[in-house]
């Protein structure tokens, strides 16, 4: 990401056990059950084309 310029907002790691707490609480099922992580990362801009960008670059 710092590489490419972009700094994210906020960056979250979320292990297995809180990801599976989270989605049972939500009453949600697992995407991937398999899962070992969940990294969340949150981006700014000031319109919506560059947060696109932004959030296009780091998938």
């Amino acid at each position: 990401m710092t590489q490419g310029r972009i700094i994210p907002t906020s960056v979250e790691f979320m292990d297995s056990l809180s990801v599976q707490t989270a989605y049972a609480y939500l009453e949600e099922r697992l995407p991937h059950p398999e899962i070992g992580a969940m990294l969340l990362v949150e981006v700014d801009g000031t319109s919506q084309d560059q947060v696109e960008a932004e959030y296009n670059a780091i998938v």
